[in-house]
């Protein structure tokens, strides 16, 4: 006979004490195969996608970062070409560079007499060195000889001595030196120059032969201003108090020992000086003496600017432009399917694609107010716009997307460009002001030109002051912005408000009169893109900080998102165990039920045969 004593679904496993798989009797579910199932559908809907969106923050986050090194690159080339605001800013500005060239009137070379090296800034002048009568020399002295074996030997009695110093105190320039006796020779050079700084007098000593040596004095200092008589006590005090110590030495002045000053003729004018390094006669050069010269040599010295430095500068910024282009399309990659490539973390990026899109506007550009220029495009200096193709590596991996409106340039037509016409090129590139008043002076551009000419209107002594900038916009509307003036020594600071369209713009007038005063003014290209850039990379407050602050602010938030929905699921996933339990439970006593009937089933038969 046969019949059912048992429902069997599968194995169930222990947990909290409840039996889920595995029982006896029980269902035969795999029980934890089915929960982690169900459960991992929930974590697919409600958990991945919010994991997902973090990760793919963090990895924009980490493309913004890469994109703000690149673009703080860029912009630090552009600083050295766009004209440092302020004042003495030259050693900032690539176009203040200048050279120094000097050149004789006869076969023998300038550098021969003389180095001129010019400081950034300089005046763009030439010089006539008519003569150079004489170097400045230093004081020179010498004691008498000493018959010794070596300079190790005493030569500082303890009294009056021939041929020996007598030990005691040498007041030189209010410093008292004291030699004691059974010093050496060493020892009394060192003596004196223990006290160098304060006297000015150094002290060396030479092996004129075999056994024979000599103590020699030298100042520190060409000049006669710094000349000195050791043996001396009536020479403007700087010896004193000789008291015998020096009397036996025989202190003489050496050939050619007698302090001389400097002497030359520029453009006419005789000049003294203490040094043969001279840098005082002309703002920002340096004349350096080597020689005087003969009767009828004449040393030309011409300051040009140093295109060189430029041009590096100009190369410098296009590279750096370049590498930001490279990442853009690096960042912008498909597959070949024509959908975006995993790592392209900008592709969409809004701030990412218009920088990139107004750097090249810029640089495609004829700046405001120079149109009538020879050199008032990069174009025209020959940097133009090119394409290059993806390269790859062995495995045929992209190593570099295609990228489009690089720059490229022909080095002779920039070289020729900045041979020919300098100052087009620098305002090319620079802000450029002048002003109708010498009393005004534009310390700081703004930020973006509405116009190329400014008028400013100042009346400190109306009933109501007046400081205002007119100017006509691109659209030929008259605009009157008031500038808010600060007091600054019998003058004024003039600036623009921050919400203005002349925000940046500062003006620095050195008077208290009224006046009316036009300002005329072009910003070139790099002064342009580093305004732009300023404003995209500004700290806390620029548009890459405030992208960045929201990506965090999003992960945060998804973060969150991810912590509840993982509540959330740990108890869904409690709740499956809870009701599976109750499902074994129930198969189990359904079970325990069908065996008793079975039981009773089988007592019955066998009781009836």
């Amino acid at each position: 006979m046969s019949g059912v004593t048992s429902i069997s679904l599968g194995n169930f496993y222990q947990s909290g004490g409840k039996n889920l798989v595995g029982s006896a009797g029980g269902s035969g579910f795999d029980t934890k195969t089915i929960v982690d199932d169900l459960v991992q559908v929930r974590q697919d809907a409600n958990v991945t996608p919010l994991q997902t969106q973090v990760t793919n923050n963090t990895n924009k986050s980490s493309a913004l970062t890469q994109l703000q090194t690149l673009l703080s690159n860029f912009q630090s080339s552009l600083n050295s070409l766009r004209g440092v605001p302020g004042f003495d800013t030259a050693s900032q500005n690539a176009f203040d560079y200048t050279n120094a060239n000097e050149s004789s009137n006869t076969s023998v070379p300038a550098s021969n007499y003389m180095d001129v090296s010019a400081a950034a800034g300089a005046s763009l002048q030439s010089y006539s060195i008519d003569k150079i009568t004489q170097l400045a020399t230093a004081s020179k002295q010498s004691t008498g000889d000493f018959p010794i074996a070596n300079s190790s030997q005493s030569v500082v009695a303890a009294s009056s001595t021939p041929g020996q110093f007598t030990a005691g105190i040498v007041t030189i320039k209010g410093v008292p030196i004291t030699l004691n006796a059974g010093d050496s020779l060493d020892n009394v050079a060192q003596d004196f120059n223990n006290f160098t700084s304060q006297t000015g007098i150094i002290a060396n000593v030479l092996q004129v032969s075999s056994g024979h040596y000599q103590l020699i004095f030298s100042s520190t200092q060409t000049g006669t201003a710094n000349a000195f008589d050791i043996s001396n006590a009536n020479t403007l005090s700087q010896v004193s108090d000789l008291s015998g110590v020096l009397t036996n030495v025989g202190i003489a002045t050496t050939t050619g020992g007698d302090a001389q000053d400097a002497k030359f003729t520029i453009n006419g004018i005789e000049v003294t000086r203490s040094t043969n390094s001279v840098s005082d006669v002309i703002s920002g050069l340096t004349f350096n003496l080597k020689q005087a010269t003969p009767n009828g040599t004449a040393i030309n010295v011409s300051v040009t600017p140093d295109t060189a430095t430029v041009q590096s500068n100009i190369v410098t910024f296009m590279n750096n432009y370049n590498a930001l282009a490279e990442f853009v399309s690096n960042q912008s990659q498909l597959n070949s399917d024509g959908t975006l490539a995993a790592t392209s973390y900008l592709a969409t990026d809004t701030l990412t694609n218009n920088t990139l899109r107004q750097a090249e506007n810029v640089l495609s550009s004829v700046p405001s107010g120079l149109g009538g220029n020879k050199y008032n495009s990069l174009a025209s200096l020959g940097i133009t716009f090119t394409d290059i193709p993806a390269t790859t590596d062995s495995t045929g991996k992209v190593t570099q997307a295609a990228t489009a409106n690089v720059l490229t340039y022909d080095q002779s037509t920039l070289k020729d460009a900045l041979a020919s016409n300098f100052s087009q090129v620098k305002s090319l590139f620079e802000f450029t002001s002048t002003t109708s008043n010498p009393n005004l002076a534009v310390y700081t551009g703004p930020a973006s030109l509405p116009a190329n000419s400014i008028t400013v209107t100042i009346d400190p002594t109306a009933p109501t002051p007046v400081f205002q900038a007119s100017y006509t916009d691109a659209s030929g509307h008259p605009q009157t912005i008031n500038l808010t003036a600060t007091a600054s020594g019998s003058g004024y600071s003039l600036a623009a408000p921050a919400n203005s369209d002349l925000a940046g713009l500062v003006l620095l007038y050195a008077s208290s009169n009224a006046a009316t005063i036009v300002v005329n003014a072009t910003q070139g290209i790099a002064d342009q893109l580093y305004q732009s850039t300023t404003a995209t990379l500004q700290q806390n407050t620029g548009a890459l900080a405030v992208e960045q602050s929201a990506l965090q602010s999003s992960s945060q938030n998804l973060q969150n998102q991810i912590t509840q929905q993982t509540s959330f699921i740990d108890a869904y996933r409690t709740q499956l165990q809870q009701k599976f339990a109750a499902l074994e439970t129930a198969i189990s006593s359904a079970n325990s039920i069908l065996q008793t009937l079975y039981a009773q089933q089988v007592a019955q038969l066998g009781a009836s045969a």
